[in-house]
């Protein structure tokens, strides 16, 4: 949430990462797997980074939490050709996943939706397209 703008520094926890962390591979060159079918994944030590950390390397983030954007847009596109059709199904599936997910409450899914995700600090439109296009233009 912080990189996003969406969140105070202050509020990002510690976290550990894995250095020099990677899959192991079989002689063959595939990636070797448990007897449980995991993938074997190697990491040789263990790192942990704070917010003090990331704000030495990078600098604060510009602009800051307190004025960054809160609300964007984006567009759900179905590429077609006559191979490809627009089927039915497939666009009510696309319909009912961006209904989905910028619903701006909390849901019953499993999935978060971009406002859960967002611990309701963002919104995410990706309807009324051509109407803020031409609010757009009225504005230059």
């Amino acid at each position: 949430l912080y990189i996003a703008g969406l969140g105070p520094a202050d509020e990002v926890p510690d976290w550990i990462s894995g250095v020099d962390a990677g899959f192991s591979f079989t002689p063959e060159g595939r990636v070797e797997e448990h007897e449980d079918r995991g993938h074997v994944f190697n990491v040789k030590e263990f790192k942990t980074y704070t917010i003090d950390d990331v704000l030495a390397k990078h600098g604060p983030r510009v602009p800051d939490y307190s004025t960054s954007q809160k609300e964007f847009r984006a567009a759900a596109i179905l590429l077609i050709d006559e191979a490809h059709p627009a089927l039915t199904e497939v666009v009510d599936e696309i319909s009912r996943q961006v209904t989905r997910f910028t619903h701006p409450g909390e849901d019953e899914e499993w999935l978060y939706n971009f406002y859960e995700a967002t611990r309701g600090r963002g919104t995410m439109l990706m309807g009324d397209l051509s109407e803020f296009l031409k609010d757009v233009e009225k504005e230059k």
